[in-house]
């Protein structure tokens, strides 16, 4: 049997059981929708650049072990393996220690480009939170890598459903306002990340790493992948502080509602990809290069397929309901423009595997670094005129440039004669 016909059997069975967790995952995108009615834009807007140094804080204080299980699953021994993931763990929470020591030093006028008022104790937090991720994200990892979507979702879209149930709790409750969406996010990535630690010692994915633990290699590996992050965290949320400074929180408020939105395009995005990860590493791996690219092609057809229609449909079915509060109509305007830039975002998320496969991990930095240099400029050019509609067009130009960029780069890496995975890396 051809690899093109055993390939959409394991692909739309872990499709379907994402998509299915997804709809838990939905609350978090239903809950966006909620707190237009419930907040001020300027709310919004202070809560949407908390969760932006939440990415940022993340990015960097987990040490990002996706990429890195998920390349070297397959040429490491679990063992190996193991120990290296429990060398990076004490040093995200080092990181994090120190990052939340740091923020009680800052001086207050650094914390402005959140949004003026910004409280010290909410930007400590998010990096505790941030800190603590670590853990949900290497068994999130672990479980993709493995091809066990179940469990890989679990990791993911349970704390992203935890979060509207939580923050809406306090809301109603004991009347917080946007310290209830942070209380949330924080609760939520709190308790996931503790608990993933302890179910990856019992199943021995996370040991005492020892003077076995290959922490130099899996650095060298790592850093680049945390630049990559953050540059993408700086294209991804640079757009919010640029509007902040120039028109202030409300504006930031009424583009993040219509990327929130937007961000179910993400969801089928992600749902793709997580069903394609696991399947193209293994075959990359095996040097079965005509079934990895087959599945690259697939993949990326299929996620133009499916999230285009989106940036176009749910803007039009959105304007026939009264789902946004007063004060957010300008989002539906540039919703579409925003989410056929989330299309293109999983575009290039997908070219990219090749050149982490292949060990090229700094390839997707220079990608990525281009775009968030790309993004700010432009978010720097059009914003003052243009507002939102400026920041939306930024983003949309950023990601069809770095998927075009991540394809021209990867081509060459699928071709039979070249190296086998992880070779000069």
């Amino acid at each position: 049997m051809s690899a093109a016909t055993e390939e959409p059997s394991p692909f739309w069975r872990s499709a379907r059981v994402y998509a299915l967790a997804s709809l838990f995952g939905a609350l978090l995108h239903v809950a966006h929708l909620a707190w237009t009615h419930l907040l001020t834009p300027e709310e919004y807007g202070r809560f949407g650049n908390l969760q932006v140094l939440f990415s940022f804080a993340i990015a960097t204080l987990s040490l990002t072990p996706q990429p890195y299980v998920l390349a070297h699953l397959h040429t490491l021994t679990k063992d190996r393996l193991a120990r290296n993931l429990g060398a990076l763990f004490p040093l995200a929470l080092a990181a994090g220690a120190l990052a939340v020591l740091a923020t009680t030093l800052l001086p207050a006028g650094a914390l402005e480009v959140l949004g003026e008022g910004t409280p010290r104790w909410a930007v400590a937090g998010v990096v505790a939170a941030a800190a603590l991720a670590s853990g949900r994200l290497m068994a999130q990892a672990v479980a993709e890598a493995r091809g066990r979507p179940g469990p890989a979702a679990a990791w993911i879209e349970v704390v992203d459903g935890v979060r509207p149930l939580v923050a809406f709790t306090l809301f109603f409750s004991i009347g917080l306002g946007w310290e209830a969406r942070w209380a949330g996010l924080v609760l939520a990535h709190c308790g996931a990340g503790l608990l993933a630690v302890v179910l990856l010692r019992r199943q021995g994915w996370l040991r005492a790493p020892g003077g076995e633990a290959e922490l130099g290699p899996t650095l060298r590996f790592v850093v680049p992948t945390l630049l990559t992050t953050l540059a993408y965290v700086a294209y991804d949320g640079g757009d919010r502080l640029v509007l902040t400074h120039f028109h202030g929180l409300g504006a930031s408020g009424r583009y993040d509602v219509a990327y929130r939105l937007a961000l179910l395009g993400q969801t089928v995005n992600l749902v793709l990809r997580r069903s394609f990860t696991p399947l193209f590493y293994a075959a990359y791996a095996g040097r079965r290069l005509d079934e990895a690219r087959s599945l690259l092609l697939a993949t990326t057809r299929r996620t133009l397929l499916f999230t285009l229609p989106l940036a176009f449909g749910l803007p039009a079915v959105l304007a026939f309901l009264p789902v946004l509060g007063e004060g957010y109509e300008g989002a539906l305007g540039i919703l579409p423009v925003v989410a056929l830039g989330i299309a293109f975002w999983g575009v290039q998320t997908l070219w990219q595997q090749v050149l982490l496969a292949a060990g090229r991990a700094s390839l997707p930095l220079y990608v990525s670094a281009a775009g968030a240099v790309l993004n700010l400029g432009l978010n720097v050019l059009l914003v003052p005129r243009f507002a939102e509609m400026g920041a939306a067009a930024a983003t949309l130009a950023s990601f069809v440039a770095m998927a075009l960029a991540a394809a021209l780069l990867a081509r060459p890496y699928l071709k039979p004669d070249y190296l086998k995975p992880g070779d000069g890396a």
